[in-house]
């Protein structure tokens, strides 16, 4: 996938780009996927697809950025699970002069 150009409006780039963890506090949703209203494009996405996800990539967590959160980051354990399945990290503190949010860094630690 060529990331070095404008991201379409459609297709896979705006896609992982512009979609988003639903809010549910479950993570459930009646859709694998649904369209993402409060962007105009890409979607939304819960626990079955993230989970399914997950796993097929021997994967912990996703993390995202792209999505203002208030505190700067935002973990997403959809109810049943102690580490977040998504994290979303914003580094932009008050975006656009006007959010009031904060910024955050992800500081991974590797221990062996």
């Amino acid at each position: 996938m060529n990331r070095f150009m404008e991201v379409p409006e459609t297709g896979s780039l705006c896609d992982f780009l512009w979609s988003d963890p639903t809010e549910n506090a479950s993570g459930y949703m009646g859709n694998f996927y649904e369209f993402n209203d409060s962007r105009g494009c890409a979607y939304y996405f819960g626990l079955q697809c993230t989970t399914n996800f997950l796993n097929s990539n021997k994967l912990l967590t996703v993390i995202r950025a792209h999505e203002v959160e208030f505190e700067g980051f935002r973990g997403f354990n959809w109810g049943n699970n102690t580490f977040p399945l998504v994290i979303t990290v914003f580094s932009a503190p008050n975006y656009c002069g006007f959010h009031g949010n904060k910024g955050a860094v992800l500081r991974i630690k590797v221990t062996n």
